[in-house]
């Protein structure tokens, strides 16, 4: 984009998000309640009008939109949309009743952050879904910021609606492929260690379940996870494996899994009585040389009598 037109762009840009911010003044001041649904039509399309424009600039310039923007944008839109939703509804009930239910307080839940990781999108669109997006009393528009607030990064980029979310990141075949790679991606133990043997068991413990969990046949891949795995392990700990294996069949994940949770014990078992056995050596040294000095002391002491006091070794 060339200087002039990047100005011009930002003028422009910078028009609609006053626009934007006079348009949430006027609402907070104006009786939606006593506008009618054409008039409702009409300012929802303004508003929808203004921030499109405000969108594709700030897509022009390459920049983020403001914050502060958007939530004047959608604080605006949940108000000319709960005085539609009045106006379509029934009235029942007193004045006051009306006034109290046309506002719906959110959940008070707490949803983990969803940044677009492929792995992580299930579950939070499960959580979404249950704890939000399923309750008949909040309104899309409540859903909607809602879900803006626990996003983050390109997946708040993508947020237009909750289809273009789905779209990109309910990908069966890229979530598989993800946690295929990060079982490949497993770091390679060099020697002997608990710590490391606990860590390959539950990652490879993990991606394997959620690939069944994706209807993947793992049942039917134990040579594949055991090449993969073993090649993880180091020298010691693979030498071992294979020397156990007494028939030449295909050994399968399930005793591969067995096998490194019988070893992470045993290194454990190990290091304990080492630990016992190191303890016990220092509480031996330190003794023998408490004993040494004593001796010592006590030579010098009887060396001392002998000397000054012994009336035989005067003569």
């Amino acid at each position: 984009m060339e200087d002039t037109d990047r100005k011009s762009a930002i003028a422009r840009r910078a028009y609609y998000k006053g626009a934007i911010t006079k348009q949430k003044a006027k609402l907070q001041q104006e009786n939606l309640n006593l506008a009618s649904a054409e008039m409702l039509k009409l300012k929802e399309a303004k508003l929808i009008k203004i921030y499109g424009e405000y969108e594709e600039l700030c897509i022009q310039l390459d920049e983020d939109e403001d914050d502060a923007t958007e939530e004047a944008y959608l604080e605006c839109m949940e108000r000319v949309r709960i005085a539609m939703n009045r106006l379509n509804k029934p009235q029942s009930g007193s004045q006051t009743q009306s006034c109290s239910s046309s506002k719906v307080k959110l959940p008070d839940v707490s949803l983990p952050i969803f940044d677009g990781n492929y792995l992580e999108y299930g579950p939070f669109k499960e959580m979404f879904d249950a704890m939000i997006d399923s309750d008949p009393d909040i309104q899309d528009i409540q859903k909607l910021f809602y879900l803006r607030s626990y996003l983050r990064g390109e997946a708040l980029d993508l947020i237009k609606n909750m289809n273009i979310l789905d779209d990109r990141y309910n990908n069966k075949s890229k979530i598989v492929f993800q946690h295929i790679s990060q079982l490949l991606d497993i770091k390679p133990i060099s020697k002997p260690n608990v710590q490391c043997l606990r860590t390959l068991i539950s990652e490879a413990k993990q991606h394997v379940a959620a690939l069944k969990n994706l209807g993947q046949p793992v049942e039917h891949w134990d040579a594949f996870l055991v090449c993969i795995l073993s090649r993880k392990l180091d020298q010691l700990n693979s030498r071992a494996f294979y020397l156990e294996q007494s028939s030449p069949s295909v050994p399968t994940y399930t005793n591969f899994i067995k096998f490194l949770e019988a070893r992470a014990l045993a290194l454990e078992s190990s290091n304990v009585r080492d630990d016992t056995v190191k303890d016990r050596e220092v509480n031996m040294r330190a003794g023998s040389t408490l004993q040494v000095s004593q001796a010592k002391t006590t030579h010098v002491a009887v060396d001392a009598s002998c000397n000054f006091c012994d009336p035989a070794a005067a003569v």
